[in-house]
């Protein structure tokens, strides 16, 4: 199955670390919610950005704008 990578960016333009998350998923939405990170924080897709110039440059597929979802861990 090919992957997907996606940059993930907080509202504030801040990337989070790690900056990058990858899936064999191919259907994401906003409001959607997956885990990321080393103590797997949850955190929900606001926005999605599949044509922001000279960012990707074939890095990735797209831009995740994420908030962490309080109270999940």
């Amino acid at each position: 199955m090919p992957a997907y990578r996606y940059v993930l960016e907080l509202l504030d333009g801040s990337n989070l670390d790690p900056m990058m998350f990858v899936t064999e998923l191919d259907g994401s939405r906003v409001a959607d919610t997956f885990l990321s990170g080393p103590d797997l924080g949850r955190f929900r897709i606001l926005a999605i950005d599949v044509e922001a110039p000279g960012v990707l440059a074939g890095y990735a597929d797209g831009i995740w704008v994420v908030e962490p979802v309080e109270g999940a861990a």
